[in-house]
């Protein structure tokens, strides 16, 4: 493997657009720092390129280290299909590593959530990936997040970061960004753009 560097005085997200168009990158690594004040206040680089960013980034925070995907735990929306989408890009990555998938809901509303088990396509089924459904009501969606991060002892958490325009973005604070900050383990954040 080659190893290269590149320096330059633009900002970083139009930087790193720039090269991944230049490398035809599919993914972005960045690290992520412990979490601070600072941080959950202002951000920093990494939370931006999940923010800015219309490709898949990869935050690694800092002492984690790589084990081995025994398991996977992708949180999203399945009322609008999103693990269906999302599953289909990752498919060949899950496969390689023969690591089963907990697609996690929280639910804001205490209305039911409609099934999905029907709506996981027949080639991840036959390809032996191993999918399991679960799903929680609560208002404290990162909270929840977390706690099922610890139960399922997943080593990868995958997220779908919503775009927001601008004035809904000055009072949301994004779920994927918040997870960014204080996790140990690593985070994919796949735009589904991209």
């Amino acid at each position: 493997m080659t190893v290269s560097y590149e320096t330059s005085y633009t900002p970083v997200t139009d930087e790193l657009q720039n090269l991944v168009k230049k490398h035809n990158a599919s993914l972005v690594v960045l690290g992520m720092a412990p979490e601070s004040q600072d941080q959950w206040v202002l951000g920093n680089t990494t939370t931006t390129a999940i923010k800015n960013l219309a490709f898949p980034v990869l935050v690694v925070p800092i002492g984690a280290r790589f084990k081995g995907l025994r398991k996977i735990m992708l949180a999203c929306d399945v009322a609008n299909d999103q693990p269906v989408q999302l599953l289909s890009m990752i498919r060949n990555e899950v496969i390689a590593f023969e690591s089963p998938v907990e697609i996690f809901y929280v639910n804001k509303e205490a209305a039911e959530i409609k099934p999905v088990q029907g709506t996981v396509p027949h080639n991840f089924q036959a390809a032996g990936i191993d999918c399991v459904y679960r799903e929680t009501n609560s208002n404290k969606i990162v909270a929840e997040l977390k706690k099922e991060l610890i139960t399922c002892g997943a080593e990868l958490l995958i997220m779908i970061p919503k775009k927001h325009g601008f004035w809904s973005s000055l009072l949301h604070r994004s779920k994927t960004r918040q997870m960014a900050t204080g996790l140990n383990i690593p985070l994919l954040a796949v735009p589904m753009s991209s």
